[in-house]
């Protein structure tokens, strides 16, 4: 599939409704998200949002924002803290992804793969 363009004028709520609509999406088997902090109208919460509505989805996302700027850091390590990898480069966000595909066909083939998930959505104990 080609990609989503939320435009320069990307809000936390876009963000929110384009990823929940993307992943209700049965011909799309993950979500490669490139979030750009610095459009004007995107705030931080687009990170939590966006989190939210992946956490509901057996499907995998990874994230990725470019750069080494204190933002580009932070945004990242808020998606790895909330269970999203994120990756400093589209290229490194998009062969995660293809690893987290061929893992995924490969618990399917061994019929596995709803147990799996079933154990890696299973809430952690303290």
């Amino acid at each position: 599939m080609n990609p989503v363009d939320l435009t320069g004028s990307v809000t936390s709520k876009m963000f929110e409704l384009a990823t929940g609509i993307l992943f209700e999406d049965p011909e799309i088997h993950g979500i490669i998200l490139l979030g750009l902090h610095h459009t004007p109208a995107l705030q931080e919460d687009f990170i939590d949002r966006v989190a939210k509505v992946a956490s509901k989805y057996d499907k995998p996302m990874v994230a990725c924002d470019i750069g080494e700027t204190e933002m580009a850091l932070h945004t990242r390590y808020r998606f790895d803290k909330l269970g999203i990898p994120a990756y400093f480069s589209p290229e490194d966000a998009a062969r995660a992804m293809n690893a987290l595909m061929k893992y995924g066909l490969y618990l399917r083939k061994k019929k596995c793969l709803k147990e799996h998930l079933e154990r890696f959505h299973k809430p952690r104990e303290e």
